[in-house]
C-alpha cells in the first residue's frame, strides 16, 4: 500500500512518513523502507506492542503535527 501510495502521489517511499496505530501498519511502513514509522495510540494496541516496531509511538494523530514541527 505504502507503493502504490506513493507512485499515485509522485514520490519515493524512502521519503514517505506513515503513521498507523497497530504493528500491520508498522511492519508495512519497515518493509517498504519509509523514513518514518509512527505509531499512534487510536487503535486497539497498547505502547509496548507498537514501540519495537516504530520510530515513535504518539498518544493519537493530534499530536502528530506538534511532533513533526518540533523536530
Amino acid at each position: 500500500m505504502v507503493h502504490a501510495c506513493c507512485q499515485h502521489l509522485g514520490c519515493d517511499p524512502g521519503s514517505a512518513v506513515v503513521v498507523g496505530d497497530s504493528p500491520a501498519d508498522l511492519q508495512m511502513a519497515r518493509a517498504a523502507g519509509a523514513a518514518a514509522a509512527i505509531g499512534v495510540l487510536t487503535g486497539l494496541n497498547d505502547k509496548q506492542r507498537l514501540e519495537s516496531l516504530a520510530d515513535i509511538v504518539l498518544p493519537s494523530a493530534a499530536e502528530l503535527i506538534q511532533h513533526l514541527a518540533a523536530t
